[in-house]
């Protein structure tokens, strides 16, 4: 995912599809993102056609957002700089 540009951006098909792939198609994964993914993800949160996005009151009535039923949590340890595979 790239952060910049508009190619190679957060897509939810691409990330159901890794879903579908876990095990137990993903229940109870938990999605780990680099800051400036996240802010891609809010921007498809505000799109009023979004059923995958949300966000719930998680512990201490701190918001956290889901897509499908993972929350997503930052982590800055992610790397941004890597090139795109294809």
């Amino acid at each position: 995912i790239e952060v910049s540009g508009t190619t190679n951006t957060c897509d939810e098909d691409n990330l159901i599809k890794l879903q579908s792939r876990m095990r137990r198609s993903g229940r109870g994964v938990v999605w780990y993102a680099h800051p400036e993914i996240i802010a891609q993800m809010r921007i498809k949160l505000k799109d009023k056609s979004n059923v995958h996005f949300n966000v719930r009151n998680g512990l201490f009535g701190e918001n956290v957002m889901y897509f499908d039923d993972g929350p997503i949590l930052p982590c800055e340890l992610i790397q941004t700089t890597e090139a795109v595979l294809t």
